[in-house]
């Protein structure tokens, strides 16, 4: 006789992925009051406060914007970084 409270274990597909993001794959929520008091902030991170989090918008678009010269950037190797005085002004000037 078998338990019915026993259920047959649940098998994963290639195509199958966790209903929950991980902690590295969380975006880290970002504030105003979070970056006031940085120079700079880079495009995206999931990490650490971002421009992507500040804007609400995703990589891409803030990507996109900085390719375009929509943001004030500076490029240091392979980061981008995004001057936080003027993105502050920048969020200012369009409210």
């Amino acid at each position: 006789m078998s338990d019915p409270t026993i259920t047959a274990p649940v098998t994963r597909t290639a195509f199958s992925r966790p209903a929950t993001l991980t902690a590295t794959e969380r975006p880290c929520p970002t504030r105003i009051s979070d970056v006031a008091d940085l120079a700079t902030i880079p495009l995206w991170s999931p990490t650490e406060p971002n421009a992507a989090g500040l804007l609400g918008v995703s990589r891409s678009t803030v990507n996109r914007m900085s390719r375009r010269g929509e943001l004030p950037v500076l490029r240091a190797r392979s980061r981008v970084l995004v001057k936080v005085p003027s993105l502050l002004a920048m969020l200012d000037a369009a409210t």
